[in-house]
């Protein structure tokens, strides 16, 4: 009797839908603790002082940006289709949220070159990722 292959469509799947789900996690995670007085006071004064200026606006984005991605890499786990339009949200959302940090804040002020990086371009590099491994899985 032969076990049933893993087909490295499945290996794939797994491995992006669940580095994506953990990622995600981590941005509500974030987003909690942003929302949380206590642990806001608890940051950097520079980095508090980042979040505190943040325009409410943005904070929402974030916060549907991270929710949707965590959503949407859970479908995509699941094999749904909906995973892309819910990720494409998240990558629209996530876009919003980085207009705020065009839109008057000082990033370096805040964050070295390399937070810059991990908390500018990176969500949007995984959140485009996302989107596109999505498409493709649901076009197949």
């Amino acid at each position: 009797m032969s076990q049933p292959s893993v087909s490295n469509r499945d290996t794939q799947l797994w491995l992006i839908g669940g580095i994506g789900l953990l990622w995600n996690a981590a941005g509500v995670m974030n987003v909690m603790m942003q929302l949380n007085a206590s642990m806001l006071a608890a940051m950097p004064a520079e980095q508090r002082a980042f979040v505190e200026a943040r325009p409410s606006w943005a904070t929402i984005a974030f916060a549907i940006g991270v929710i949707a991605g965590f959503l949407g890499c859970l479908l995509l786990l699941l094999r749904r289709r909906e995973a892309f339009s819910v990720l494409a949200v998240s990558l629209v959302a996530i876009a919003v949220h980085m207009l705020s940090y065009f839109a008057g804040q000082s990033l370096t002020a805040a964050f070295s070159p390399a937070g810059v990086l991990f908390f500018v371009l990176l969500p949007l590099v995984v959140a485009t990722f996302l989107v596109w491994f999505a498409n493709k899985r649901r076009l197949a």
